[in-house]
């Protein structure tokens, strides 16, 4: 061997050691800041004190008493003639008002006591009753069984205004997270737009290396039933947006999890909180990413004031139209009710939607009948109930209107009335009462930053 092998070989192997060595520095000064941003963007551990910018500390403002599991997707409430109250029957059209201020949370979680719905002011035959749709109309039920899924990739009152010297419940806000910049220039996203950290519990996973999605697709499959809509989305390397997580060559450099604490159904249950920590603890552990969850317990409370809110603003209106003594024919309904721009949908009702698809207005027959072609054809029917979803409705106190115009229509069109619940004509009174209140509703509602129609309350009222 010469004396060139020999030194070509000795610098191959000087060459070989200096990259080793320089590739282990760059990985441990990358770890330190990775642990450093990690540290600063969460505010604090899970044992320490918490953070003021966190979601957390909105819990001490939020007046709303933790709301009671709600059995019905909605409470059913139909026009009245008083000018005092607002009740529910699934004939009829009324105004349920609350009879109390919300009270303020115990500082202890209290066991989910069965709802009482409120009742009515003493006048002239108003009933009340927990509201639910027609029979046509299933009930939503919780979620069951829903894996990870990106809900909001793809995505883009009740309650009437309490009495004049009741006072409002105090604004929930929570304010979000902000991306605060770690050493080196290197900086955390905001997290994902979509989210509200009164609804979704967020959960952000920082690798020290970019994780593959093949191997992560694996490690979702694990996620546990919690009954509740579940999101993992991530921003792949050199990306600056947040993206559904897909089975696909993507490797992301940041991940975020994220449970759905309220929907119609009620409050998630903190045990399933605690699972759902556990399972993203342990996808950290996998991926060795930085994790730091915020507090459960206090993320749980804001939920919990959340939903107090969203219990009472749950509301559906529903206006009946009946037939003169004699029941009109299916196919004169159908006639009416399809020249007034409603299309039969396959759950048996009829729906209006706006140019974007959303409904607005939905129709039922009065007795809880699924419209269906054989029974259009020969049944005979007296009347149909038009329903208005108030959180779920872009500007409800507008589609009410048009929805009283309707009504109209239909009636004069068979032959029939607008009636309140005890069968007595609704006169033009009660409907500027019901839509002064559906007006409140949806100031309350935007002053909870929820606008109703929103994304984000389609989502929480699913």
């Amino acid at each position: 061997m010469t004396e060139l092998q020999t030194a070509l070989i000795l610098a191959g192997v000087g060459v070989v050691v200096l990259v080793y060595v320089y590739n282990w520095w760059v990985s441990m000064r990358r770890r330190r800041e990775i642990e450093r941003a990690v540290a600063a963007h969460s505010g604090r551990g899970r044992d320490s004190a918490p953070d003021p910018l966190d979601t957390a500390a909105a819990a001490a403002a939020l007046a709303p008493a933790p709301a009671p599991r709600r059995a019905e997707p909605a409470q059913r409430v139909e026009p009245a003639v008083s000018p005092e109250t607002i009740a529910a029957t699934d004939d009829e059209a009324v105004v349920v008002r609350p009879q109390a201020p919300v009270q303020a949370p115990p500082p202890a979680e209290p066991p989910a006591p069965a709802r009482t719905e409120p009742t009515a002011a003493a006048q002239p035959a108003v009933a009340t009753q927990p509201a639910a749709a027609p029979t046509a109309q299933p009930a939503a039920t919780p979620l069951s069984g829903r894996r990870a899924e990106p809900y909001f990739a793809d995505e883009g009152a009740d309650a009437p205004a309490p009495r004049a010297p009741d006072p409002e419940p105090a604004v929930m806000t929570s304010p979000r997270r902000a991306s605060r910049p770690g050493p080196s220039g290197l900086a955390l996203r905001p997290d994902p737009p979509e989210l509200d950290s009164r609804v979704d519990y967020l959960i952000r996973l920082l690798p020290l290396e970019p994780v593959v999605a093949e191997d992560l697709a694996e490690m979702l499959a694990t996620a546990p039933e919690l009954g509740r809509r579940m999101a993992v989305v991530g921003c792949p390397v050199g990306g600056q947006d947040w993206q559904p997580v897909l089975r696909q060559s993507v490797r992301y450099e940041e991940l975020a999890f994220a449970l759905q604490q309220v929907d119609r159904s009620g409050l998630i249950e903190r045990a399933s909180l605690d699972r759902f920590v556990d399972w993203v603890d342990r996808i950290a552990e996998q991926v060795s990413a930085g994790c730091n969850p915020p507090d459960p317990e206090q993320a749980h409370a804001v939920a919990s004031a959340f939903d107090s809110f969203c219990a009472e603003a749950d509301v559906l209106i529903g206006v009946n139209v009946v037939a003169p003594d004699v029941p009109v024919p299916g196919t004169k309904i159908r006639a009416l009710v399809e020249a007034a721009g409603f299309r039969l949908q396959p759950s048996g009702q009829y729906a209006l939607e706006d140019d974007d698809g959303f409904v607005l207005l939905t129709l039922a027959d009065i007795e809880g009948e699924p419209f269906v072609a054989e029974r259009i054809r020969t049944a005979a029917m007296s009347g149909v109930t038009l329903l208005l979803d108030i959180p779920r409705t872009r500007k409800p106190a507008r589609v009410f209107t048009q929805m009283m115009q309707i009504a109209r229509q239909i009636a004069q069109g068979i032959g029939g009335r607008v009636v309140d619940d005890q069968r007595q004509n609704l006169t033009d009174a009660g409907v500027r009462v019901i839509s002064g209140r559906i007006s409140a509703l949806e100031n309350r509602l935007t002053a909870q930053q929820m606008v109703p129609g929103s994304a984000l309350a389609r989502r929480v009222f699913e």
